[in-house]
């Protein structure tokens, strides 16, 4: 990390802890492509079985959420909120970095084994560009770190299987940059 960073780090698993620092570390690198100094970084972990952005059927055009994914929003602002992740869209010149650790699946130990052994895709868990609607539309709630998701240049998600290690959930890193002037 740079020096100056703020960082705020989140209460989770220890396998999920070691996992975000590879994420800052991710997003770091990701900033330095997109030519942009990280002014701060913030971990959360979303407990409980990511659930993707579901939209139930409205009058015309507008669609309204379910309940499920109303709840999973508002866990996703209530967790950002807990673990002080940095403010982002105040400022003309600030965007964010996410990136997103999905732990899914309620397979068992040997289905994880034949999955893994196998290399075959695992298919249990939800759809990543849903659910990272619902990570990002629960981060814009009131009170929650996001003015508005079109302020994030680079999102980073990958799922993996939930296991005896870590049960399921999220691990998100919000970093809010800087473009910097050229």
């Amino acid at each position: 990390m740079s020096s100056g960073t703020a960082m705020h780090v989140c209460l989770a698993p220890m396998y999920v802890r070691v996992l975000a620092v590879k994420a800052m570390a991710d997003a770091e690198r990701e900033a330095d492509l997109l030519q942009c100094e990280v002014e701060e970084m913030g971990v959360m972990w979303v407990p409980g079985e990511p659930v993707p952005a579901a939209r139930t059927g409205g009058n015309g055009k507008r669609r309204f959420k379910d309940a499920k994914t109303a709840r999973y929003q508002q866990a996703v602002c209530d967790a950002a909120v807990a673990a002080a992740l940095p403010r982002v869209g105040i400022a003309d010149n600030e965007t964010a970095i996410v990136v997103a650790h999905l732990f899914c699946g309620r397979t068992n130990a040997r289905e994880r084994a034949k999955i893994r052994a196998e290399r075959i895709a695992d298919e249990s868990g939800p759809d990543v560009d849903n659910v990272a609607k619902s990570l990002l539309d629960g981060m814009q709630l009131d009170g929650g770190p996001m003015r508005d998701d079109r302020r994030v240049c680079s999102m980073t998600i990958r799922r993996h299987l939930a296991g005896s290690w870590c049960g399921p959930g999220a691990l998100v890193v919000l970093a809010r940059v800087r473009v910097l002037d050229r």
